[in-house]
């Protein structure tokens, strides 16, 4: 009789299993390994939403811990949600007095839907736990709230000099999808996704890192359980069109990414504009060149919005910074489109940017490409996903320290959709998927709120 490769998994409960302990246990089981269970805390949520958090105490997931120990042997272990990083650096150190095994730390700070678990860091305390992980997986998000106002990659790096760090780029507006996987040998590997997805799963980050160490746990080396670990979650993540994802068997999973899942790929374009589709799209300067230097270029890049995109798509969110804009779309139905564009709907936005592009280097006397290519576009495919979509453009400018207030910044969108007196956007419709001004107002401060913990933090 074949052994079982044991793993502990340590986590919080999620009821409709799309992430937490159970979506974890989906996946083990899928690779062919078996997970035993701590429970960290239970979660009061479906996939949009928590409403609330039961933790447990240290010395309840000792108690999980201590009879577990007595019947099985680990070598590999999955701490993923605690109640804040203090609560991980005391469980980790527990660990230490049950055995060596080695252990993976997904620091999730905040759930898909927008909640936060972590109200701040400590250095001294994320430095102790990395001492004694042999991984840890952030997402481009997560990596940054390690240190104020530093790039992910350059906190990678510092940070690969204690332990491994798989980052993870789903958040990377630059390069979508694209991972980094930080050795502590001094090592740096890329891992360019073979295709992206249109979908997103709640629960997609704990899907990878079970994936990650189960893959470890069957011996694979670290490089090879990343790649196998980012295959799993691509068919994870277009397992269905659904924020709950389906997990593929064994035979499927541990296999290369089948051709049916396979779309072509291109850095930075995750999707095909199509009529009657909402989309969030952004883009930058190129080499972060700054696009806005004054008023007059603001102005002037609203009005070719006008001219170029109001043909072909309602606004309903818009926020132009000094290096970069969003925009949330609803492209028109076939029937409102010219025929000459039905075909290529990203054609008008080639038109925007090269208009600007022209009048831009014939002013500042400058050459050659100012925005990045391909511009980038992410379709959205929820209701929820819609309304935070909006929340985050309007909140934009404060987000990134341009005005304390969103309603004092005057190239976004929000003040002017209260108002309804905006040239851009469709006011009345982008208050009616709210169902109204006043949450409109307070989903937006909801959202400010969860930027300004993290400012502060």
């Amino acid at each position: 009789m074949a052994t079982k490769t044991y793993i502990l998994n340590i986590g919080g409960f999620d009821p409709c299993n799309g992430a937490g302990i159970t979506a974890d246990l989906k996946t083990f089981t899928a690779l062919g390994t078996y997970a035993l269970s701590v429970q960290t805390c239970l979660t009061i949520q479906n996939e949009s939403e928590i409403r609330k958090i039961y933790w447990f105490t240290l010395d309840q997931i000792k108690e999980q811990i201590v009879v577990l120990a007595k019947l099985y042997q680990w070598k590999f272990v999955k701490i993923s949600l605690t109640n804040g990083l203090k609560m991980a650096e005391d469980i980790i150190a527990y660990l230490s007095t049950i055995n060596d095994a080695k252990i993976i730390w997904d620091p999730v700070m905040r759930s898909s839907s927008g909640y936060d678990f972590y109200r701040g860091i400590n250095a001294e305390i994320l430095d102790n736990i990395l001492h004694k992980v042999y991984l840890t997986t952030p997402n481009w998000e997560e990596i940054a709230r390690w240190e104020d106002k530093t790039k992910p990659l350059t906190i990678a790096a510092r940070k690969a000099r204690i332990t491994n760090i798989y980052l993870k780029g789903g958040h990377n507006e630059d390069e979508i999808g694209v991972d980094y996987l930080f050795l502590n040998t001094g090592k740096i590997e890329k891992l360019v996704p073979e295709a992206i997805s249109q979908y997103q799963k709640h629960g997609s980050g704990c899907v990878f890192g079970s994936a990650l160490t189960a893959f470890l746990a069957l011996n694979y080396d670290l490089k090879s359980a990343s790649a196998k670990a980012k295959n799993c979650v691509l068919q994870f993540l277009d397992s269905n069109e659904t924020l709950l994802g389906y997990h593929c068997p064994p035979e499927i999973m541990s296999q290369e990414r089948p051709e049916r899942f396979q779309k072509p790929f291109r850095s930075g374009e995750s999707t095909k504009l199509e009529a009657s589709q909402y989309y969030h799209i952004y883009n930058r300067g190129n080499n972060m060149e700054i696009l806005f230097k004054e008023d007059d270029n603001y102005v002037y890049f609203k009005s070719l919005i006008g001219r170029h995109i109001l043909p072909m798509a309602d606004i309903y969110a818009y926020c132009l910074l000094p290096n970069h804009f969003h925009l949330v779309i609803r492209t028109k139905d076939k029937n409102e489109i010219e025929e000459n564009l039905i075909n290529d709907l990203s054609q008008p936005f080639s038109n925007l940017f090269n208009a600007y592009s022209k009048a831009y280097n014939k002013k500042y006397d400058r050459i050659g490409s100012l925005f990045q290519k391909p511009f980038r576009r992410k379709l959205i495919d929820s209701n929820h996903y819609l309304l935070d979509c909006i929340a985050y453009v309007n909140t934009n400018a404060q987000h990134h320290n341009l005005c304390e207030s969103d309603g004092e910044y005057e190239y976004s969108s929000y003040q002017s959709t209260i108002e309804g007196n905006d040239v851009l956007v469709d006011a009345e419709k982008c208050i009616e998927l709210f169902d109204g001004r006043e949450n409109f107002i307070n989903i937006h401060d909801e959202k400010k709120l969860i930027l300004n913990e993290e400012f502060e933090n």
